[in-house]
């Protein structure tokens, strides 16, 4: 980390209320936060397009006239592209998008986006091993504890209840020492839930996604030294390995290729992760050596290039 900056950093974050994106620029403002002293955030709800369109003319921006000028603006969402555009022009900081934006790169300051989506790095484009999280390495990580993350259908996957339940007794047989604790998401199809409970495994808790609160993941990361990942859930993939957990992928059937599964494909050939299939025949560690902070070394870059210029 380079000399840090000892003046005020303000930065506004344009928020639309959906928690996948809002967790993203969590993750930047969380490690700006980490790494300077005076970072002072400010939450902005994202205007409508309508509006905001207006506002960008005319080169307003009311809905944070009270607030200090921004050094940075970020957002993550198609919705949040015209009002970060709109804020740097009306007050002033640099436009920071969390993806690969729907308008063109080059008006934004800085897109940040994972390097699944395929774009060339070069000026104003930062590439990240996948999204952004406010995951950190932090925690217990008790050799004796583990987490099965299940996700579900998805345009990219179709589902096997038989296979995957094979695959979850497998695990937890090959491990009776380790305490087991598995979660579904809002994907998950009810009858493999009903699979799941015929499980004869004193080392297996499930407690599906409707009775666990917010943030329980992260906490359940923080405890574990081991989550195990259906490859349908790559931003889960990226959560656990910035956690610091060991991760192994739990196979379910591809419908088709995609950037973010060949994405998935390099991790699993860098040894970063342990496809189910690699574990049953070679019974391969999956120790995480080097977690993932690319939050961090995104905000490591913003300091560098931008914050500590004056």
């Amino acid at each position: 980390m380079s000399d840090t900056p000892q003046k005020r950093v303000v930065v506004w974050r344009i928020i639309d209320g959906k928690p996948g994106h809002e967790n993203q620029s969590l993750g930047l403002v969380n490690a700006l936060m980490r790494c300077l002293p005076g970072v002072e955030v400010f939450d902005i709800p994202a205007e409508t397009k309508a509006s905001v369109l207006w506002y960008w003319m005319i080169g307003r921006f009311p809905v944070a006239n009270n607030l200090p000028d921004p050094d940075l603006v970020i957002g993550a969402g198609h919705a949040t592209h015209f009002s970060l555009l709109a804020a740097r022009r009306a007050h002033g900081g640099r436009a920071v998008v969390l993806m690969k934006p729907s308008l063109p790169i080059k008006v934004f300051d800085l897109c940040v986006i994972p390097a699944h989506d395929d774009v060339e790095p070069g000026r104003g484009v930062f590439i990240t091993r996948g999204v952004l999280n406010p995951l950190s390495s932090e925690g217990v990580h008790d050799p004796k504890k583990a987490l099965f993350l299940i996700g579900g259908p998805s345009k990219h996957h179709g589902w096997d209840d038989e296979s995957l339940v094979s695959q979850i007794i497998d695990i937890t047989k090959a491990s009776p020492q380790v305490s087991f604790n598995l979660t579904t998401s809002r994907r998950t199809p009810g009858a493999f839930l009903e699979q799941l409970k015929k499980i004869d495994s004193d080392n297996l808790c499930i407690i599906p996604v409707e009775q666990t609160a917010p943030g329980w993941v992260a906490g359940q990361l923080a405890e574990s030294s081991l989550a195990w990942v259906t490859e349908d859930s790559v931003s889960m993939v990226y959560e656990a390995l910035t956690s610091g957990v060991g991760v192994g992928i739990l196979e379910v059937p591809r419908i088709t290729n995609s950037h973010v599964s060949a994405g998935l494909e390099d991790l699993i050939n860098e040894g970063v992760v342990v496809p189910y299939r690699r574990w049953v025949k070679e019974s391969e560690s999956y120790r995480n050596e080097k977690p993932l902070d690319e939050a961090w070394r995104c905000a490591d870059w913003l300091i560098e290039k931008w914050l500590n210029e004056n």
